[in-house]
C-alpha cells in the first residue's frame, strides 16, 4: 500500500439514502479520510471496525476530493461568533453560534459550529460551506460586539476635544458620506465608496465568472458527466435537472433584483455549477453512482 503524503490531503465522500422522523426521503452525506493507495491504485479508508479497505466498497460511495486543510493541533473557544447560513436549493436561513476555531497544522483557521446531530463540523473561513458534497450554501460570519463605524475629525485637522452643546452631551462628529460606487447609496457602515451589498454583488459575480470559465473548460475537454450538488446521482452534462450558466446567471440576477427591490441588505451568492467528469475520470475513481433516470447517461 502506498501511504497518504501528509502533506496533501484527500477524502473519500459517501452518500447515503436515509429517511426523517416524519418518513421523507433524505440524503446523508459522509466523509472518510484516505490513508492510502492499495497496490491496484485504489482509495483506502477505515471502515467502521478499524480496518483498511477500499473506499468504493462501502456503501454510498461517491468520489475522491483533495483536501486543502490540515490536521487540527489546537482548538480555541467560539468567542461568541454565529454563523449565518444560506441553503443553495431552498433559499433557507439559519443562524448557529461557533462552538470552537480549529487550528490546522497548515496554520489555517476553520469555524466549527453544530450539524444537524449536534456534532461539531469544521468549515473554512474562506470558503462556501460543503457538508460532505452537498454545498449549503453561502454563509457569513458576524460577532453579537460588532459595532457600526464612528467617525472622529481628521487627526491633521484638529485633536481638540469634542465641543459640549449646551446641555452637556457632546456633539458627534461625523465626516461626510461617501456614496456607493455602484448604487450612490451610503457606504460609510461597510467600505468607503462600496456599500455591503453591492459588494456582495460584485463577489457573486465575479465567483460566477470564475465558475462558468471553470465549467466550459472541463465541457470543451470532453467531461460530458456530471455529478449535482446532492452527488448521489450520475447525469449527463446538459441534465435538465442540474443548473448550466445561463440558468445560474438567471438565479443570481433574481436575487440581485430582489435585493435591489426590497431596499435593504441581501446576501447575493452564486449557486456553484455542477463538476464535470470523463468516463475514463469516473472509472478510476471507482464511482458507483446511480445513473439519473431523465437524462439517461451511457453507462460507465
Amino acid at each position: 500500500m502506498i501511504p497518504a503524503n501528509s502533506n496533501l490531503h484527500y477524502v473519500a465522500r459517501y452518500a447515503l439514502d436515509s429517511a426523517n422522523a416524519d418518513g421523507r426521503p433524505r440524503t446523508e452525506y459522509l466523509n472518510r479520510a484516505v490513508v492510502g493507495w492499495n497496490d491496484a491504485g485504489l482509495p483506502v479508508v477505515a471502515d467502521h471496525q478499524g480496518r483498511l479497505v477500499p473506499a468504493s466498497s462501502l456503501a454510498g460511495f461517491s468520489h475522491v476530493d483533495e483536501c486543502d486543510m490540515g490536521d487540527v493541533v489546537a482548538v480555541l473557544p467560539g468567542g461568541g461568533w454565529v454563523i449565518h447560513q444560506t441553503n443553495t436549493e431552498t433559499g433557507a436561513y439559519w443562524e448557529q453560534p461557533l462552538v470552537a476555531w480549529l487550528v490546522t497544522r497548515d496554520g489555517r483557521v476553520r469555524a466549527a459550529h453544530p450539524d444537524y446531530e449536534a456534532v461539531p463540523s469544521g468549515v473554512t473561513p474562506t470558503a462556501p460551506l460543503f457538508k460532505g458534497d452537498a454545498p449549503l450554501g453561502e454563509y457569513w460570519l458576524t460577532h453579537p460586539e460588532q459595532s457600526k463605524v464612528t467617525y472622529e475629525e481628521d487627526s491633521s485637522v484638529s485633536q481638540s476635544p469634542p465641543e459640549q452643546s449646551p446641555e452637556g452631551v457632546s456633539e458627534q462628529r461625523v465626516h461626510p458620506c461617501v456614496p456607493c460606487q455602484d448604487c450612490d447609496k451610503c457606504s460609510c457602515e461597510y467600505m468607503q465608496g462600496l456599500c455591503r451589498g453591492c459588494a456582495d454583488v460584485r463577489s457573486a459575480r465575479e465567483h460566477a465568472a470564475a465558475d462558468i470559465a471553470r465549467w466550459k473548460k472541463e465541457l470543451n475537454e470532453g467531461k460530458t458527466y456530471a455529478v449535482g450538488s446532492g452527488g448521489a446521482r450520475l447525469h449527463r452534462w446538459d441534465c435538465s435537472t442540474l443548473s448550466d450558466p445561463e440558468k445560474g446567471l438567471e438565479a443570481l440576477e433574481d436575487q440581485v433584483k430582489a435585493a435591489t427591490d426590497s431596499g435593504e441588505p441581501r446576501h447575493v451568492f452564486w449557486s456553484r455549477l455542477p463538476a464535470l467528469f470523463t468516463a475514463e475520470e469516473l472509472r478510476r475513481k471507482g464511482s458507483q453512482k446511480r445513473l439519473c433516470g431523465i437524462c439517461g447517461p451511457d453507462p460507465l
